[in-house]
């Protein structure tokens, strides 16, 4: 009678959990909800802060003639204009808005708030992959609570859209299997580099991490 081999029981790999992510999205909204009676989404307060100014022109002239070119010169620079253009990225986000629902306030507002939400969302999947779901939980709590977050959110400023990009590449990079994940990288960071080139910032932690988890794997093998 031969002798059954044992079989060495396979881990099974980690699941999606989209009602979390779900949650996270419910409560971000929620967040903003709560905040409209003080900002007031029906007008578009451009003095504070003043960068606003550039870049809601900048996109509506991309919006209505293709032409990324902007048209507000700062008083600080009267003798010698500057045009203080930045990267790209934020002004096509706000001309695809104005494209799609016309020019209203809430619109200059709307990729900003979407961003809010989306990256409470990547937050809280960043911290469960790498550290658990208590992590992850704990992580886009901390976020949503955030004054700047909020206070950015009713803005036309790029910090939120530039912040959900590096978390959207952050993310994307932990999916990749770890042989692709250098490879990849430098496509990875263009996204971010479109929104800010301080985007550039995060080729160092990316790089650890991807050098830090083939290590691992290495070592478990």
């Amino acid at each position: 009678m031969e002798a059954s081999v044992p079989t060495i029981p396979r881990r099974a790999p980690p699941r999606n959990r989209p009602l979390g992510g779900l949650v996270i999205a419910f409560l971000a909204v929620a967040i903003l909800a709560a905040y409209v009676p003080l900002f007031k989404p029906d007008r578009m307060y451009l003095r504070e802060p003043n960068d606003q100014v550039g870049y809601v022109t900048t996109a509506r002239w991309l919006a209505d003639t293709g032409e990324l070119r902007s048209h507000l010169v700062y008083p600080a620079f009267i003798d010698n204009p500057d045009w203080r253009l930045y990267m790209p990225g934020h002004y096509y986000a706000l001309a695809l808005a104005y494209s799609v629902f016309g020019d209203h306030p809430w619109v200059w507002r709307l990729p900003n708030a979407l961003s809010f939400v989306l990256s409470a969302v990547l937050v809280a999947a960043i911290g469960r992959r790498l550290y658990g779901p208590l992590a992850g939980w704990i992580a886009a709590g901390l976020f949503l609570l955030f004054p700047p977050n909020i206070v950015d959110s009713f803005t036309a400023m790029s910090e939120p859209t530039y912040v959900c990009s590096c978390l959207f590449v952050f993310y994307l990079f932990l999916r990749l299997p770890v042989r692709w994940r250098f490879q990849a990288l430098p496509l990875l960071l263009a996204l971010p580099f479109l929104f800010r080139e301080t985007a550039a910032l995060l080729l160092l932690p990316l790089l650890g991490l991807g050098w830090h988890t083939r290590e691992v794997k290495r070592s478990s093998l």
